[in-house]
């Protein structure tokens, strides 16, 4: 068997282990829509909702950041740092969740 024979008989395997679980898409799909259909209609309460689905996603922004500093050992400090910055944006975004909403909507309705 050639080296090129050899890839493309393994070629399946390495792919289904790059995609993981597709399954995994669909079922945050179907709960995105599910959030946005019962709880995120535009009033003071979604507002508030967003703002502290923001601090969440900064929590695991600085949790990967802090992972990836202790698994590689360049730029370490640079991972550290922004981890550091995601948690002080994810505690401004519970203190203030109408601030991280309108935060938010100002950067991407800038263009």
């Amino acid at each position: 068997m050639t080296a090129s024979t050899q890839l493309q008989s393994r070629r399946p395997a390495m792919l289904a282990q790059l995609t993981g679980p597709w399954w995994m898409f669909l079922v945050t799909g179907v709960a995105w829509l599910i959030i946005s259909a019962a709880v995120l209609r535009f009033s003071i309460a979604s507002v508030a909702t967003i703002g502290v689905l923001i601090g969440v996603v900064f929590l695991i922004a600085s949790a990967s950041e802090i992972l990836l500093a202790s698994a590689r050992a360049s730029w370490a400090w640079l991972h550290i740092l922004m981890g550091v910055l995601f948690v002080g944006a994810a505690i401004w975004a519970f203190v203030s969740p109408f601030g991280a909403f309108w935060a938010l909507a100002a950067v991407g309705g800038c263009c």
